[in-house]
């Protein structure tokens, strides 16, 4: 992991090192100082290309030590027009594929997952105070179909089967040379996500689950560079218990809360109207419930991405 990190590190400071740091940032919406809000300009679209790898261990407590991985990659595509230099909506489009194994591998058949994720449309705004500015905004998850499992033949795929909607409010504001700021977001709707488990022997069961809203706190610090920028941000997140329904009627309480803190490192690099956005992110969870918490070992997530937003 730390040799991760720093040849991630060598590569940002290589794109972005300039013997001159910039004051002032290139003239624009003069409240969309950082890449952490950014945002498109008034009458610009702009569309972003992403690739996305990511690694998940789970390691159990157990007498002969288990570990469960799941790897994959994500392709997505981000639309998003300014309406003005205060306004902004945009979607997001992204298909996953990934693949569950054990090690040692007797302790589970590998399962493989693969679809459209749900696809999300946005809204951001900002508004310039006399120092910084207040950033706001919503995503809307929007559910094409159930979230599938089929135990025959160990596939998946990977949308939600339910709605989702996440405001946000955030500031940011210039301090010397370094830009700091940080954003606090909350599902304020979550809708009942429905799920089908098709057994090895063919027989379909279906179900629902609701609750377990998030609730995440983040804080970033930013480094504009001559002709680039270097970020680290944090954050906290906490995932409420769900509540399972049968299809019988059934309601059970599960003790799944999750609380996740994450380390992210990201630059933003221009080249004519392409800027190119590479991203390091590594996710520590831990559950809440303590007899769940106690067969885990650990459970991380790493994650490397890399976009590129074009401007027309």
């Amino acid at each position: 992991m730390g040799q991760v990190i720093f040849s991630f590190l060598v590569l940002l400071i290589f794109l972005g090192t300039t013997p001159t740091i910039a004051q002032t940032k290139e003239a624009g919406n003069d409240s969309n100082t950082s890449e952490f809000f950014h945002q498109a300009k008034a009458h610009q679209v702009e569309l972003t290309p992403g690739l996305n790898y990511f690694l998940w261990n789970l390691r159990y407590n157990t007498t002969n030590p288990v570990e469960m991985k799941l790897s994959g990659t994500s392709e997505s595509i981000v639309g998003e027009y300014g309406l003005n230099s205060n306004f902004s909506l945009g979607g997001v489009l992204q298909f996953t594929s990934g693949e569950f194994s054990y090690d040692p591998s007797s302790a589970g058949d590998k399962r493989t997952i693969s679809g459209l994720d749900d696809p999300k449309v946005f809204f951001l705004a900002n508004l310039p105070l006399p120092a910084g500015a207040l950033h706001y905004g919503a995503t809307l998850g929007l559910s094409l179909e159930k979230s599938k499992t089929n135990d025959s033949s160990n596939t998946g795929n990977v949308a939600t089967g339910g709605f989702l909607l996440t405001p946000f409010i955030g500031y940011d504001l210039s301090l010397g040379p370094v830009i700091f700021g940080g954003q606090i977001s909350y599902d304020v709707y979550k809708g009942d996500r429905s799920s089908e488990i098709t057994s090895s022997s063919g027989i379909v069961t279906n179900s629902t689950s609701t609750d377990g809203q998030a609730l995440s706190v983040m804080t970033f610090g930013e480094l504009p560079l001559k002709t680039s920028t270097l970020g680290l941000s944090l954050g906290y997140f906490t995932y409420a218990k769900t509540k399972s329904k049968s299809s019988s009627g059934t309601v059970t309480q599960n003790n799944d809360s999750v609380t996740k803190s994450a380390i992210k490192l990201y630059g933003a690099f221009p080249i004519g109207r392409v800027t190119l956005l590479p991203s390091l992110t590594y996710n520590v969870l831990s559950f809440d419930d303590a007899a769940v918490a106690a067969s885990i070992s650990s459970y991380t997530q790493l994650e490397l991405t890399c976009g590129a937003r074009i401007t027309f």
